[in-house]
């Protein structure tokens, strides 16, 4: 029999037995008993065939009603080649050995309160315009059989025992259909099935096929369009079939070559795509799996929870408008991948073998995303806690990120741009061939903001904030236009080095062939060890804050070189250099903004202006004035500010020495705090 859904009726032997007995010795009112009747043509329709009135048409059908047939050998009933207007009505077919009713190339026939017994139900053939209402059939073999037939409508069918079958037949409406055994649709087409409930339904190129408000056990369709919508279902296997199960929950789903639409259902199985389309779309994955192979697969406004979604070798993979929590994601060999506008918490994202992947606007709660040997991988506006990890991957882009945990990236030809990372620990590390960093924010509480390794790298406009500062180790590339705080560890050959400003109190480290010049250096270090071909002079040098400051010929150079652990600094600049190109990074609610030539200005507690120093205890304040005399300000706040009474207490003092140095410089006046040009 099957697999059957909870609320499924058992018909026994017994339970039978006792129906045929009821039925045949309790009397019947107004029944009476006769044998077989057997009708060819409209000239049969008459007492002698059991028609007890009528005249055949639509408003005066013929009518056969309380009557009890037998047959004990053969079709109990036969109508053939009738056109007029027949209704069977309140009446008890038995066929011992045979079909109970068999209706063959008629039309407008109805059979109405009728209970058949016997070996084999209904049967209709070749026929059109068949009503059948409160239907009870139990039968051996087959209990109805709908064969090349059009326009059947069926309601009320209580059918036991074997098979129900509709072949070769269109425009067929089944509503409140009871079956427990096997119902077949098989080369059908425009077939409706309405409040059934049905253990086996198979669908074998069929048309199309439509299911609404069942309860169906097995759902076998092959080459056949299918519609299920509000039905619960056990077990569906769909082979090149087209479906569409909206607002139906499933167990299990399986389907090879086929093209379907999941839509407004809940899922809380499995579901097994293999060269197929799969939609899934406004539903609930509840500790659920998903798996498509070498299949398309699209995911939008989706609830994904304790789930796990695997798609391998699939030809494209969209996930969009959703939510995922305490889930796996994984896409294998993917040719094509987007995922956007997801909210996703305490998930795992993976992508291996991938190319062409576009990520857009993450929200993310405990995310972690990999991404391993893929190729042409976008990511773009992703917000929240996530730890972000690539292996011998290519060409990876990550922009507009606001990310509380940690990067680490592996592969060639990386872009990390105007985005923030802020970590426990080491906020990005990368080993990269062809690495870039621009306009980013890098900040651990505890080790590094930025350890990188590799060739080609080019760090510019970035803020890496962190106690033990940046570490670099790369053959060739540029560091320029950085604020690094608060040490920089340098081990690298061929590597330009300039217009940063560097905190490097902790430790300043340089090691291999590196032209270090142009930047802002604030110390002296606790740590200082530079070796190898270190170039401290390449055009200009560096602004170091603990040299001594002579320049009696106010040149914007200092009068004695400067040295530095063992290397001469010939052109110490005696003011802050700039910083490089325009740079803008937010960061907890906080701007980071630089922006043309400024002059590093320190205010100190006590409210004295200078150059260098110590800053107030938590902000570093960097202020700047342009050379054309016009005010241009930059900050960078590096910890949450005090309140603004304890600031405009400490800074009261300085306000008379900012207003007389901002009249100098209107006047065109000079002053020795004005900031000097390179040369």
């Amino acid at each position: 029999m099957g697999s059957r859904p909870p609320g499924f009726k058992s018909r026994s032997p017994r339970h039978l037995a006792i129906l045929v007995v009821l039925l045949l010795l309790l009397p019947q009112a107004s029944a009476s008993e006769r044998g077989p009747i057997y009708i060819v043509g409209n000239g049969d329709l008459d007492e002698e065939h059991g028609v007890s009135r009528g005249s055949g048409t639509p408003w005066d059908p013929y009518v056969m009603e309380n009557l009890t047939v037998r047959a004990e050998l053969g079709d109990a009933v036969t109508v053939i080649g009738t056109t007029a207007y027949l209704v069977v009505r309140n009446c008890t077919i038995v066929a011992e050995e045979g079909t109970g009713i068999r209706l063959v190339s008629v039309a407008f026939v109805t059979l109405e309160n009728v209970t058949v017994l016997g070996r084999a139900g209904i049967l209709i053939q070749d026929s059109a315009y068949v009503h059948l209402h409160n239907i009870s059939v139990s039968a051996e073999g087959i209990s109805l059989f709908i064969l090349d037939s059009s326009r059947i409508l069926a309601s009320g069918l209580s059918l036991g025992g074997g098979l129900a079958r509709i072949s070769l037949s269109r425009d067929v409406l089944v509503s409140g259909l009871d079956n427990d055994g096997k119902t077949i649709l098989d080369y059908a087409e425009n077939v409706t099935i309405v409040d059934a409930a049905i253990p086996n339904l198979i669908a074998y190129h069929a048309g199309t096929v439509s299911v609404q408000d069942s309860l169906i056990g097995n759902l076998s369709s092959t080459s056949t369009g299918i519609l299920v919508s509000d039905s619960t279902l056990e077990i569906v296997d769909l082979l090149d079939a087209r479906g569409v199960l909206k607002a139906t929950s499933f167990r299990s789903l399986r389907a090879e070559g086929s093209h379907l639409l999941i839509g407004n259902a809940s899922v809380s199985g499995l579901i097994n795509a293999s060269w197929s389309e799969l939609s899934v779309q406004d539903a609930l994955l509840l500790n659920a799996t998903l798996y498509a192979e070498e299949s398309s697969l699209l995911v939008s406004n989706v609830s994904i929870s304790s789930a796990l979604v695997t798609a391998s070798s699939p030809r494209e993979v969209v996930l969009e408008d959703s939510r995922i929590g305490d889930s796996e994601i994984e896409v294998l060999s993917c040719r094509y991948l987007r995922m956007e506008n997801l909210s996703v918490s305490h998930t795992a994202i993976s992508m291996v073998e991938t190319t062409d992947a576009l990520l857009l606007g993450l929200r993310a709660e405990s995310l972690e995303l990999s991404v391993v040997r893929s190729y042409n991988v976008s990511l773009l506006d992703l917000a929240g806690s996530a730890i972000v990890g690539s292996r011998d991957s290519t060409w990876v882009y990550v922009e507009n990120a606001s990310v509380e945990g940690k990067l680490a990236l592996g592969g060639s030809y990386f872009w990390l741009m105007n985005s923030s990372v802020v970590s426990h620990d080491a906020a990005l590390q990368a080993n990269v061939n062809h690495f870039n960093l621009t306009g980013c924010y890098l900040g651990s509480d505890s080790t590094y903001a930025l350890l990188v390794e590799g060739r080609d790298v080019r760090i510019a406009d970035n803020a890496l904030v962190a106690p033990k500062g940046v570490v670099i180790s790369a053959y060739g590339g540029v560091v320029s236009g950085n604020l690094i705080s608060s040490s920089l560890v340098v081990n690298s050959f061929d590597l330009e080095i300039a217009d940063n400003v560097i905190d490097a109190r902790g430790t300043l480290y340089l090691r291999g062939e590196i032209s270090f010049h142009g930047n802002t250096v604030i110390g002296p270090p606790q740590y200082l060890s530079l070796s190898g071909n270190i170039r401290l002079t390449d055009g200009t040098g560096n602004y170091w804050s603990w040299a001594p400051h002579v320049d009696e010929d106010g040149d914007g150079i200092l009068d004695v070189p400067f040295r530095v652990s063992g290397y001469e600094d010939e052109a110490p600049l005696a003011d802050p250099g700039p910083a490089g190109t325009p740079m803008r990074v937010v960061h907890s609610g906080l701007h980071f903004q630089v922006l043309g030539n400024y002059t590093l200005i320190w205010l100190r507690p006590w409210g004295v202006l200078s150059r260098g120093g110590r800053a107030l205890p938590g902000p570093a304040l960097l202020e700047g004035w342009s050379p054309d005399g016009s005010f241009t300000e930059r900050s960078v706040v590096l910890e949450e500010l005090p309140s603004p009474l304890w600031i405009l207490t400490w800074a009261a003092p300085a306000l008379g020495a900012w207003l007389r140095l901002l009249r100098s410089w209107v006047r065109g006046g000079t002053s020795r705090y004005r900031p000097r040009g390179r040369r």
